[in-house]
């Protein structure tokens, strides 16, 4: 019986530390549909992967497909450390991390921020930076 108990105890506690941490991290299981869809588009954006940022980007903005999908193109671009969440409003996502660029012989970052975004025929779009 100490066995089962202790057992089962070993089980609550594995599954409590495998849902527990800092809210920051998406997974592609949905738990963070919103901030999955915010990585996703960043993730496209500086691959430069036009149809990735189309599928991504919310309708309100797809004038801005090209200037969106092409900002890393002809530089070395990655995103690091990138780390999202949704906040309570359930219409910002907050990210840490950056991207960082090359630019020939010159490198730049641009630290992630606050960014909208919507739902559209049942998926989360990215809509544009946050207000601070």
């Amino acid at each position: 019986m100490k066995r089962l108990f202790a057992a089962v105890m070993f089980g609550v506690l594995l599954a409590a530390a495998a849902c527990s941490g800092s809210g920051e991290t998406t997974s592609p299981s949905g738990e963070d549909a919103p901030a999955q869809a915010v990585v996703n588009y960043l993730q496209a954006k500086v691959a430069g992967n036009r149809d990735g940022v189309r599928d991504l980007l919310c309708s309100a903005l797809e004038s801005q497909l090209d200037r969106e999908a092409l900002s890393f193109s002809g530089v070395n671009a990655a995103l690091e450390n990138a780390a999202c969440s949704t906040g309570a409003d359930g219409t910002t996502v907050t990210c840490t991390g950056q991207i960082a660029a090359v630019y020939g012989l010159e490198s730049r970052t641009f630290p992630l921020s606050r960014y909208n975004v919507v739902q559209e025929d049942g998926q989360w779009r990215w809509c544009g930076e946050a207000a601070p």
